[in-house]
C-alpha cells in the first residue's frame, strides 16, 4: 500500500507563489548523499539548513527548499540499507523542525515516522509529501 501523505499539499516540484516553474536545490544534494552514506545524515542536513538560512531566503523560498531537501532524503532512504532508517528519520525530523509552515512541518514529521518504521519504499513522492503552501 502506498502512503499518500497530505496529498492536498503541492506536488514535490515545490512550486510557490510567483514561481515560474519547479525550483532547483540551493543546497548541495551531493553533500547530503555523502553525509548520509558516512552515517551523518543529521549533520549534513543541519549544515545544509544553516547554509540555506544564511542566504536570506523568504519564508516561502526557504520552505520550498526544505521540501526539496525532504524529498531528497526520502528518495535516498528508499534505496538505503534498512539499518540506516533511523538516521534518515532523524534527518527528516531536523528538516521538519526548520520549517516555518506548520502543515509542512507536520507532513515531514509524518514522513519521518514512516521512514523510521522502515516504510520509506511505500512513500509516493508524487503526492507532495512536504511542499509548503507558502
Amino acid at each position: 500500500m502506498r502512503h499518500h501523505l497530505l496529498a492536498t499539499l503541492l506536488s514535490i516540484t515545490c512550486l510557490f507563489p510567483g514561481a515560474g516553474g519547479a525550483q532547483q536545490a540551493l543546497f548541495d544534494p551531493g553533500a547530503i548523499s555523502a553525509g548520509c552514506a558516512a552515517g551523518n545524515c543529521v549533520g549534513a542536513v543541519r549544515a545544509s539548513v544553516t547554509a540555506l538560512q544564511a542566504q536570506g531566503l523568504t519564508a516561502a523560498a526557504m520552505n520550498s527548499q526544505l521540501a526539496i531537501l525532504a524529498a531528497t532524503l526520502v528518495q535516498a532512504a528508499q534505496t538505503a540499507p534498512a539499518a540506516t532508517a533511523a538516521d534518515y528519520a532523524t534527518a527528516l525530523e531536523a528538516v521538519a523542525a526548520a520549517s516555518t509552515d506548520p502543515a509542512q512541518a507536520r507532513a515531514i514529521a509524518s514522513v519521518a515516522q514512516a521512514v523510521g518504521a522502515g516504510k520509506a519504499a511505500t512513500i509516493d513522492l508524487t503526492t507532495g509529501i512536504a511542499a509548503s503552501a507558502g
